[in-house]
């Protein structure tokens, strides 16, 4: 195994479903570096949108080993399900692959803490206008907002159409909802 400027060698790990954050628990309890990126999604439940943590890499996050700390017990800690390897080797991830992930999150892997507040605004209804792409400057009404992009209701050339954009890309007109 190398190790990376930092002196640690940075590997990916596949987790058991939905067990991402406990296997990352598991092994910061365990004395290891461990990178779980994710960001704050809304899912439907019982008629209502529902605010739940969602992995960014679904069954997958990263394991940072210390000179002198082995992959081995890694494999046994609960909520992991294997190292991905290539070859028979298990797969070192570069440092800047590291360094530029953990730039997309605060400390704590959670992705998009702006975003997630503007987010917590882009309900069904709410209406918006496209701040960039193709649509520039066009009205739209949220249809779905799951998180990672929005789903809208753009209404151009006399019809309706569908399309998904990141919740950067858009600015809120009415946040009540409606026309």
């Amino acid at each position: 195994m190398k190790t990376g400027a930092r002196g640690a060698s940075w590997y990916a790990v596949q987790t058991k479903a939905r067990a991402e954050w406990l296997a990352h628990c598991q092994l910061k309890a365990a004395g290891y570096d461990s990178l779980y990126l994710h960001f704050l999604g809304l899912v439907q439940h019982a008629r209502r949108q529902i605010a739940v943590l969602k992995p960014y890499f679904p069954r997958y996050l990263f394991v940072g080993l210390a000179p002198g700390q082995t992959i081995g017990p890694v494999t046994r800690t609960p909520g992991v399900a294997s190292i991905v390897r290539s070859r028979d080797e298990p797969l070192e991830i570069p440092e800047a692959v590291i360094a530029e992930l953990r730039s997309r999150g605060d400390s704590a892997g959670m992705i998009g803490a702006e975003e997630v507040r503007k987010r917590g605004l882009l309900k069904r209804g709410s209406q918006v206008r496209i701040l960039q792409g193709p649509l520039e400057g066009f009205l739209a009404t949220v249809a779905l907002d799951d998180g990672a992009r929005i789903k809208v209701w753009v209404s151009m050339f006399g019809r309706h159409t569908t399309t998904r954009l990141s919740s950067s890309g858009v600015e809120l007109i009415h946040p009540n909802g409606g026309a």
